[in-house]
């Protein structure tokens, strides 16, 4: 019997994150799962995984080799992005630190209020219209890391409001998942529907970013103009409730409040 030549075959380089190295077989450096996974952030071909970490667990996501974890939000960018992202951060620090000997409120540009409780605090924000207020909040409940609020879906925002009764109507639009109604204490000014939640430490104050309430009319206006303009958070994949089951947990819920 005739000898038999294996063929050569290149140990696949794709960095697992936190692993190391793939190492299975392959003809090109890539295995075959591998060889098909594509960057999350500009689509070209993955070769490793983003070892961003929240907890005890990494993001995960394929990436290029000049892709990576943004620093804003969860998402993923290009090098150049993620560069002027740090800049930006840097200088934020900076105008933090002499904020901080100053009694001269910093005020973003657009919105005109305070960038944060911290700024928030400086002046007499009783005379501005602002009270200690408890609001409340829809969100997913589950054994895992992370947050899962109800959002308005075209603005990925967070839905909070003072109003329980709004968000009971609001609870029994959203697909049957297993959730809870939660409460903050914050400060609100009812007339410019802004809140900033409570902190009582400065390092989180100056982490805290006015947060827009939801009003009965802009209720009214989203449902008028969009057939289902109230979601939960992306990020959570199950169907883990019936939909009587959800029913009769709005519903208790409803009698809390009553």
């Amino acid at each position: 019997m005739a000898d038999v030549k294996q063929p050569k075959s290149i140990p696949c380089r794709f960095e697992v994150a936190w692993v190391g190295e793939c190492k299975k077989p392959s003809t090109n450096g890539l295995c075959g799962y591998h060889e098909n996974q594509k960057c999350a952030s500009c689509g070209v071909q993955a070769i490793h995984s983003c070892d961003y970490t929240n907890g005890p667990m990494a993001c995960g996501a394929f990436l290029c080799a000049t892709c990576t974890h943004s620093l804003d939000g969860d998402g993923h960018v290009t090098q150049d992005v993620y560069g002027t992202q740090r800049e930006v951060r840097c200088k934020e620090k900076e105008e933090t630190a002499l904020s901080r000997t100053s009694s001269v409120r910093r005020i973003h540009p657009e919105t005109g209020l305070p960038l944060n409780l911290f700024e928030l605090l400086k002046g007499d924000w009783k005379s501005e219209g602002y009270s200690l207020e408890r609001c409340h909040y829809l969100c997913l409940k589950h054994g895992l890391m992370g947050f899962f609020p109800a959002i308005v879906k075209s603005e990925d925002r967070m839905i909070i409001s003072t109003d329980q009764i709004l968000l009971l109507e609001l609870w029994k639009l959203l697909s049957p998942r297993r959730s809870e109604m939660d409460s903050i204490i914050a400060y609100v000014n009812e007339g410019k529907g802004i809140i900033y939640e409570e902190a009582k430490e400065q390092e989180r104050q100056e982490r805290i970013k006015p947060i827009k309430m939801l009003t009965r009319s802009e209720f009214t206006s989203l449902l008028d103009k969009e057939q289902e303009p109230f979601g939960w958070a992306p990020g959570l994949i199950g169907a883990d409730m019936n939909v009587e089951e959800f029913r009769e947990t709005v519903e208790a819920a409803g009698r809390k409040c009553a």
